[in-house]
């Protein structure tokens, strides 16, 4: 683990329990591009915008960076969320797309998703990502059965998706 996850981890582990919000985890993921060496932080030729994100504000170039990539969408009112706390499928489709940004193999065999006792609470929109991310182990149910994507991702839930 190089020495920028480990700076960012230990950003993460600091409020064990708090929830993290969209612009937290966008720059996570997009400092981890970095170190990697999978490109630059710049947006490229993709015009965005989002009416909740201005210009000047801290971390806007790794909200577009990621947007320019397909990372992130927004919502379907136009807006980004920077400061809205990002669900358990949220951050799951984040990382699928981030996985398929890698040219990672994203298929998965059969339905990994049948036996959490909330599957059919999982969103079309998220269930792709979410069955990929609990076939690689990113991703596990909570004690009760439950695989709770609509709730709010923990720091410490973050912390163990991007140790594994």
């Amino acid at each position: 683990v190089s020495s920028l996850t480990k700076l960012l981890l230990s950003r993460v582990l600091f409020s064990f329990h708090v929830y993290v919000c969209f612009l937290f985890f966008v720059v996570a993921i997009v400092g981890i591009v970095v170190v990697v060496g999978s490109g630059g932080t710049g947006a490229g030729s993709v015009e965005l915008s989002f009416p909740d994100v201005v210009e000047g504000v801290q971390d806007v170039e790794a909200i577009y960076w990621a947007a320019s990539h397909g990372l992130v969408v927004g919502y379907d009112n136009g807006n980004f969320g920077p400061r809205d706390n990002v669900t358990r499928e949220q951050m799951a489709v984040m990382l699928y797309r981030y996985a398929q940004f890698q040219n990672m193999d994203v298929t998965v065999e059969g339905d990994v998703l049948k036996d959490f006792t909330d599957s059919e609470s999982i969103g079309d929109w998220s269930r792709e990502a979410l069955a990929w991310a609990v076939s690689r182990r990113l991703f596990s149910g909570r004690d009760d059965g439950r695989m709770a994507p609509g709730d709010n991702a923990t720091r410490a839930e973050v912390a163990a998706v991007v140790m594994r």
